[in-house]
């Protein structure tokens, strides 16, 4: 079947073991989540599920349709160097035939994530639709934008599919009430992002907004520093058409996973991107220093995982420096505190504009970066699987227990039985 999208990114969507999905709320603000990629059956979709008992991914398509996957997370997939896509696109929920959608979940999940199901015996995996059951979201591409690396230091190539396109429909949405979430959220932001910066060293971390065509807009974060009303960020040049809109609700997601996916820690915070501190070129000598050596003692680390030195209290100009060396690091080293910055930088005006014709470079030079301001409102609850094995086991069954009641409920409101987990490999 011949895929609806350029074949060169076939290789990314079918490999990649994790995918930034954002939906719209109710207010059309992003809602950003880590979750499972896979291509449709037909290979005209993007598709992502969610569980039948957590459906307020698939019932936040249902509402608005308009949807984005970013793949740029290329840890466990086996690709060397894939690009970064980002994709719009048209959302449908599918949750007609709960069976069907369970078998499909089952059979792609062991086959696409074998270590975190090795082990496991099968028959503790029967005993779990509360987990299995699923919803299929099945996304559309209309538009398409992919770059070099994370960086976003050139222009994107755009693909936009034609006029012609037939939108899926969603499944007609079930009786009764969205369920409430399940994970109560963090007492404060604050608790939360201090444990994105204590126990997510290397952790990605990616910005959502709402473009000006109404789609949400993910983009990896090359940068970014606490502050005392939210974070810091840098993200590359070649993301500016898409964060034109200026100021604006956001949401900014953390993530990490080993290359063998056994565990997850996923952190979440929706606000506003209040503000773009600063646009400004640096020489291209300066762009990345990918041969750096771990750091010395005394070095501080940001959430990123990249080594910072001196001082906790990060200006807008020294962040822009930092951004141009990300530095690997190899073990753990001291986190800084929380870090402050100015709304204005004393660097010299870059060169060039944007040239908005046909998704080619422009008079951007690579070398230049955007520092922005993300306000966190508040944090959300966050699915997250880390520790020994042990522990891991230990947390799955206590969301088992938050879980299991809320099967029944889902079932009756589309009037379906309880669907089989049959495993067959």
């Amino acid at each position: 079947m011949h895929a609806t999208w350029p074949e060169e990114l076939t290789e990314v969507f079918d490999n990649s073991v994790t995918v930034e999905y954002t939906s719209l709320t109710r207010k059309g603000a992003p809602i950003c989540v880590p979750t499972t990629p896979y291509i449709g059956r037909d290979y005209s979709t993007l598709d992502v599920s969610t569980g039948l008992t957590y459906p307020a991914k698939a019932e936040r398509a249902r509402r608005n349709p308009k949807v984005c996957l970013l793949y740029a997370d290329p840890i466990g997939s086996g690709l060397d160097s894939p690009p970064v896509i980002m994709v719009q696109g048209i959302a449908a929920v599918r949750d007609s035939d709960l069976q069907a959608n369970t078998d499909r979940y089952v059979s792609l999940t062991l086959s696409k994530l074998p270590e975190a199901y090795r082990g496991k015996p099968r028959v503790a995996l029967r005993l779990m639709p509360w987990y299995f059951a699923r919803i299929w979201i099945e996304i559309t591409p209309v538009k398409i934008y992919w770059w070099n690396g994370r960086s976003l230091v050139s222009q994107p190539q755009v693909y936009e599919v034609g006029d012609d396109i037939v939108l899926p429909v969603s499944d007609p949405a079930p009786q009764g009430h969205t369920p409430p979430p399940w994970i109560d959220p963090p007492a404060s932001w604050e608790s939360s992002a201090d444990l994105v910066v204590k126990d997510m060293e290397g952790c990605l971390c990616d910005l959502s907004v709402i473009g000006a065509d109404g789609f949400p807009a993910c983009l990896p974060v090359e940068r970014v520093e606490r502050n005392p009303e939210g974070f810091t960020l840098v993200v590359g040049s070649g993301a500016g058409e898409l964060l034109s809109s200026g100021d604006g609700p956001a949401c900014l997601t953390f993530h990490a996973h080993p290359g063998k996916f056994t565990s997850q820690q996923n952190r979440t915070f929706v606000g506003r991107l209040a503000d773009r501190l600063t646009s400004r070129s640096m020489p291209e000598s300066l762009v990345v220093d990918s041969s750096a050596q771990a750091p010395s003692e005394g070095t501080s680390i940001d959430v990123l995982g990249h080594a910072t030195t001196g001082s906790a209290d990060v200006s807008a100009e020294t962040l822009l420096q930092r951004s141009l060396h990300p530095t690997p690091i190899s073990g753990r080293v001291p986190a800084p505190s929380p870090a402050s910055a100015p709304v204005h930088s004393s660097l010299p005006d870059g060169a060039g504009g944007a040239d908005a014709s046909s998704g080619t470079s422009s008079g951007i030079r690579d070398s230049e970066v955007m520092v922005l301001s993300f306000q966190v409102d508040r944090a959300l609850g966050d699915w997250s699987l880390a520790g020994n094995q042990l522990s891991m086991s230990v947390d799955f069954l206590r969301k088992g227990l938050k879980l299991r009641p809320r099967l029944r409920t889902e079932l009756a409101r589309r009037g379906q039985p309880v669907p089989k987990v049959r495993i067959r490999i």
